[in-house]
């Protein structure tokens, strides 16, 4: 994108990282309401086998989805849970998360032969590579 002098225009925005077994992952802050402690969910019946259930938090019913099975990764345990904001009432489980940086367009790489659809991008960073989800692909992939 350019500006009206045609100098390239860098657009940034604030992402937080997570980490879901040895996976680095990273989501747009605005895109997250809160950060919880791990609680129990309350099962849905017949429900796929990445929707762990039912939680409340901040007054809000989410769907609880499992993100290791979503990514289909190993995590052996799940320590807290992302409240995401939107329609669709969801939260993730994560294996923990870290302080929230800023990034900008031109640093984010495409998932060049990437087989995960809930992945849009590459953040590098120092020495890790961390997978910016499609947060918006996270219902449809679920069910």
């Amino acid at each position: 994108m350019t500006n009206d002098a045609g100098q390239l225009q860098t657009t940034t925005f604030v992402v937080q990282p997570v980490q879901v077994g040895s996976m680095q992952l990273a989501m747009l802050q605005n895109e997250v309401l809160s950060i919880e402690q791990w609680r129990e969910p309350t099962p849905l019946p017949a429900a796929p086998e990445a929707v762990l259930g039912i939680v409340c938090i901040q007054g809000r019913m989410l769907t609880l989805l499992d993100t290791a099975k979503l990514l289909n990764i190993d995590s052996a345990s799940t320590k807290s849970i992302v409240a995401l904001r939107g329609k669709e009432q969801l939260a993730l489980t994560i294996d923990k998360a870290s302080e929230a940086f800023t990034v900008s367009t031109s640093q984010i790489e495409l998932p060049h032969g990437h087989s995960q659809p809930l992945v849009k991008g590459i953040i590098p960073r120092g020495q890790e590579k961390l997978h910016l989800l499609a947060l918006c692909e996270l219902f449809d992939t679920a069910m």
